[in-house]
C-alpha cells in the first residue's frame, strides 16, 4: 500500500512540472541577421525587433559588442509588458572577408543575457 502512495506522489509532482506554463520572455523576430555583401568601409544596420512578453517592464542595461567594428543602440527607457521595440546593430566593414559578430544584450529579462548576431562578407 505504501508503495502505491509513493508512486502516486511522484506522479503528482511530475505532473505539476509538466503542467506549468512556459516562462514568459523577450521574443525576437530573429537573433541572426545576414547583412549580405558589403564594400570595404561601408556601414550597414541590422534591426532586431522584439516583443516584451514578460509581466514586468524590460530594462536594458548594456549592449556589449564583440569588436570595435560593431555598435549597438537600444531604448534606455523601460519597455512595458506586451510592447514592441527594437535594437539596432551597426557594422562597419574595416577588413575584407567573411564576418560573424555577436552583441550581448544585458537586461532584467527572465532568460538572462540575449545574444544577437550579424554576419556577411566584405569584398
Amino acid at each position: 500500500m505504501m508503495r502505491y502512495v509513493w508512486i502516486l506522489g511522484l506522479l503528482f509532482f511530475y505532473g505539476i512540472g509538466i503542467c506549468q506554463a512556459p516562462e514568459k520572455k523577450i521574443r525576437f523576430e530573429n537573433n541572426l541577421i545576414d547583412l549580405g555583401s558589403l564594400k570595404l568601409k561601408e556601414k550597414r544596420k541590422a534591426v532586431f525587433r522584439f516583443v516584451n512578453e514578460t509581466k514586468i517592464p524590460l530594462i536594458i542595461t548594456e549592449g556589449e559588442t564583440s569588436c570595435g567594428c560593431t555598435r549597438v543602440a537600444y531604448n534606455k527607457k523601460p519597455i512595458k509588458p506586451q510592447m514592441k521595440d527594437s535594437i539596432v546593430v551597426t557594422y562597419e566593414a574595416k577588413e575584407t572577408g567573411a564576418f560573424y559578430k555577436k552583441v550581448t544584450i544585458k537586461s532584467n529579462a527572465p532568460q538572462g543575457d540575449i545574444v544577437l548576431s550579424v554576419k556577411g562578407i566584405v569584398k
